[in-house]
């Protein structure tokens, strides 16, 4: 496993910690989710599910993380990068 962290300030005053992991997702961030206060994860990804509210990734996470996780949904127009 790659571990890069690096930390941040977001100018209001919560402090921000970027990972960057080489793994795959649903274990990485259940990981990255010990200790933490809260996990922030998108609501869908690249599936081939387009109609789908929350992709397979987030709904593993909610079930498993040991923190609260905040599931945040695209904007209107947007698609996932």
């Amino acid at each position: 496993m790659v571990k890069c962290v690096h930390g941040a300030v977001d100018g209001t005053g919560i402090e921000v910690e970027e990972l960057l992991i080489k793994d795959h997702a649903v274990p990485a961030l259940i990981q990255a989710s010990e200790g933490a206060d809260v996990l922030v994860v998108g609501s869908r990804g690249l599936g081939g599910f387009s109609g789908m509210m929350l992709g397979s990734v987030s709904q593993a996470v909610l079930h498993h993380a040991t923190c609260p996780v905040r599931v945040v949904p695209l904007e209107p127009g947007e698609h996932p990068a």
